[in-house]
């Protein structure tokens, strides 16, 4: 059995091209699954009589290894100009890697949301970046 540590893994995103572009070796990466519930419920009843989902909604944070001059920008991977540049962006697709290549987690539909970065003493710059996404897939799903 195979364990994935933080070490191994790295970040891949498919361009508008779709091109797969590796984007850096992860220091962190946290993705959401969320599912909207909502509850029914009747006259006379205390007690809800069901809970639906309602929405699905998927949200991830990346925090990476900057490679060299690879920006997001610069690899396609992250919208710029005017206003009509950044609203007519394409969804992205990301996939979470092993060394070995195999896709961990895939996730779709991908929006950009927020981008900064980390550099300190002693360290090495980190890239840390925030989406917005459709569907969050695991590897047996892929």
């Amino acid at each position: 059995m195979a364990v994935l540590s933080g070490a191994r893994a790295k970040i891949y995103f498919k361009n508008a091209q779709g091109s797969q572009v590796l984007a850096g070796y992860a220091t962190g990466v946290t993705a959401n699954e969320n599912h909207q519930l909502q509850r029914v419920n009747v006259l006379g009843n205390l007690d809800s009589s069901d809970i639906i989902p309602v929405s699905r909604s998927v949200d991830v944070r990346c925090d990476f290894v900057r490679i060299s001059e690879n920006t997001l920008r610069s690899q396609g991977l992250w919208p710029q100009g005017a206003t009509l540049d950044v609203l007519n962006f394409p969804e992205l697709t990301m996939s979470v890697q092993d060394v070995d290549g195999s896709v961990i987690f895939q996730i779709e539909g991908i929006r950009c949301e927020n981008r900064s970065f980390t550099t300190q003493s002693g360290s090495i710059m980190t890239v840390n970046a925030t989406f917005q996404a459709k569907t969050l897939k695991e590897t047996f799903e892929i």
